[in-house]
């Protein structure tokens, strides 16, 4: 799309960004970039940046191949407009926040062959501040002595021990591999039979898989005592289903309304 016909549109919406053969040429860079990591490009990593840059030409009041032209011509205004995108961003954000951001729209120019000078710099980021102490629900302490954060199980186990049973399972499976719940929510029957059919006998259930969020392959295990809630949820509550249904499911509540004879007696 060149310059001249991008004049015609009065006002983009954000969607119009990715018509422009600018944006798309960044986000292929990326996506490439990506593939040499053995990774891809997220939909929500891309929706960031779309996000981002349609900020930054404020809302459709100018366009990309005019933010690169600017670039182009005085390589000073670009850092300006970068720099109050910076401040505006960080008095709505964090300063780490419009740090990010600011990098993902410098993207955007270098990939499509604009060069910063090494004078340019982001404000720098700022050192994260850890909580120390969560007054609520205490799982760690803090010793200011020694600077150690504390982890106190017996919390985490009497919250784990609170739970409905198939949400105990589900949070052993989950602190013993390491997965995050859409992972565990995605396993099927077939995950625990064995090719008889039966539930494997192994003390410990092994889980190879690809990360639902990311595409990548991983390795995994549940613990003993994980592996050990696991048959009994499904003794008790899966017996019976089949190996292509999912492992863990809600319990369907059946409510029965009671009529009320409101006829007066006489």
């Amino acid at each position: 799309m060149g310059l001249s016909s991008i004049k015609l549109v009065n006002h983009l919406i954000r969607k119009d960004l990715l018509n422009f053969e600018s944006v798309q040429k960044w986000f292929k860079s990326l996506e490439s970039n990506k593939a040499l990591k053995g990774k891809k490009l997220t939909a929500t990593a891309k929706s960031m940046r779309l996000g981002g840059l349609w900020e930054f030409t404020k809302k459709g009041e100018i366009n990309p191949d005019e933010l690169l032209a600017e670039a182009r011509q005085d390589i000073n205004k670009t850092d300006e407009r970068l720099k109050n995108y910076f401040i505006a961003k960080a008095e709505v954000t964090s300063h780490n926040t419009a740090h990010t951001s600011v990098g993902y729209l410098r993207g955007l120019y270098t990939h499509n062959n604009i060069i910063f000078p090494r004078s340019f710099k982001l404000p720098k980021k700022q050192e994260s501040q850890i909580v120390t102490k969560d007054d609520k629900v205490a799982f760690y302490d803090y010793d200011e002595e020694t600077k150690e954060m504390i982890f106190k199980s017996e919390k985490l186990r009497y919250f784990i021990q609170n739970l409905p049973f198939r949400d105990q399972v589900i949070a052993l499976c989950l602190l013993s591999s390491g997965a995050d719940c859409a992972d565990i929510l995605s396993l099927d029957m077939s995950f625990v039979r064995d090719s008889d059919g039966n539930v494997c006998g192994k003390k410990c259930f092994f889980w190879r898989g690809k990360r639902k969020k990311t595409g990548q392959p991983f390795r995994a295990f549940f613990s003993a005592e994980a592996s050990t809630y696991l048959k009994r949820y499904i003794a008790q509550e899966r017996a019976n289903a089949k190996e292509d249904e999912p492992l863990f499911v809600g319990r369907s509540i059946k409510y029965t309304i009671k009529k009320v004879n409101t006829k007066a007696k006489k």
